[in-house]
């Protein structure tokens, strides 16, 4: 190119710019029609990201959560690989996953979807240590993460991919209740016998004797305690610190055709507290921990309520009890003949039985079920009611 057209560029670039937008069009077409491929590349890396537009974060979230809900699941899983802007949009619109979970069948409503919500940003405030999470992290919205739980689950069943383990568990004898804890197996039979396996081997990890009598019901209550004090010397808030690891004072309850319901520490095997008073079978009991509940007074104030851990167990006698569940490094308690062979525990005088809160009569048939929510027992009889 001669000096004379490299130096007459700037007037023809201002006599370009005056052109009307149809000349202007017809001008550039000309010009490409003209250019080599190496031309039209360059000209490509330059106009494609100006012509760009994403419409996801340029769209009020209204409108974006409404595309989003027409796409399949798969579909937006793959569109929040796209980039960092795209999941932070996808993975924290709660009424896409809440859309998502109504179209699978696994919306079952809310209160339960709600909870478990209010649970995991409660978790992560914990994790964080602080009331409101910083805007520079992006976590997935709750809902997401039950999205995939729930439809995880379901594809299993329907797949039948599903991984059968059967172990013998009390001989011959009937297993009449058990329940699955913090990834242990807790079963009992009417041998008078409860056993603890692991889930994932099927091992006897450890056995709780000391009934004299089927056991009928089971609890386990796991209550979250501070970890000891740490060796490490870095500072507790330095990225370097290891956040230390929650431990678990985990106690077992249950109930039992002796008469009695034992409480047991799941570490150790001990068993710490035997209560005496019913006169039949204990065949059910529930552990009630404190939630907020509105105030009696029917103000908006709430408190908690119970005030502390409580067991309520339902027997043949037609009675509810209610005791208080030992903390931990409570004194332990055994009742009126839990030693010795000589005395009966349905002899116990409650009063007696510093752990002991109420008897609740009324039935007049065997209490079959329980069911607790903070100041509120809901039970159901073999008498109907």
């Amino acid at each position: 190119m001669s000096l004379t057209a490299l130096l007459s560029l700037p007037t023809l670039v201002s006599q370009f710019s005056g052109l009307p937008p149809q000349l202007q069009s017809h001008i550039l077409v000309s010009l490409l029609r003209q250019s080599s491929l190496p031309v039209l590349r360059t000209l490509h890396d330059i106009i494609t990201p100006v012509l760009a537009r994403d419409f996801l974060t340029l769209l009020p979230p209204e409108l974006t959560a409404i595309i989003l809900s027409y796409l399949p699941a798969k579909t937006l899983f793959r569109a929040s690989r796209v980039c960092k802007a795209w999941r932070s949009i996808i993975d924290g619109h709660a009424q896409v996953w809440r859309d998502q979970m109504r179209r699978s069948g696994t919306w079952y409503g809310g209160p339960s979807e709600n909870a478990y919500a209010e649970r995991i940003w409660s978790l992560r405030q914990k994790r964080f240590d602080q009331p409101v999470l910083p805007p520079t992290m992006s976590f997935p919205h709750p809902y997401k993460l039950l999205f995939k739980s729930r439809q995880l689950a379901f594809t299993r069943w329907q797949q039948g991919n599903s991984k059968r383990m059967r172990f013998p568990a009390h001989g011959v004898s009937v297993v009449t209740c058990l329940i699955f804890s913090r990834r242990r197996i807790i079963s009992a039979s009417d041998d008078h016998s409860i056993n603890m396996y692991s889930p994932f081997t099927g091992q006897l990890l450890r056995s709780f004797p000391g009934h004299e009598g089927g056991v009928w019901a089971l609890a386990v209550c796991s209550r979250r305690r501070k970890p000891p004090p740490s060796p490490i010397l870095t500072p507790a808030h330095s990225p370097a610190a290891p956040r230390p690891k929650p431990y678990y004072h985990d106690m077992l309850v249950s109930g039992s055709t002796d008469r009695t319901v034992r409480i047991w520490d799941l570490q150790t095997g001990r068993n710490t507290h035997v209560f005496g008073g019913h006169t039949s079978t204990v065949r059910c009991l529930v552990i009630s921990r404190p939630v907020w509940i509105p105030a009696e007074d029917g103000s908006d104030n709430k408190e908690k309520w119970p005030k502390h851990t409580m067991i309520v167990t339902g027997s043949r006698d037609n009675t509810l009890r209610v005791w208080r569940l030992p903390a931990p490094g409570d004194e332990e308690y055994r009742c009126f003949g839990a030693q010795t062979t000589e005395g009966d525990p349905s002899d116990e005088d409650t009063n007696e039985n510093p752990y002991h809160v109420m008897a609740l009569r009324g039935h007049d048939n065997a209490v079959r079920a329980l069911a607790v929510h903070g100041r509120t027992i809901v039970s159901g009889s073999y008498d109907t009611t």
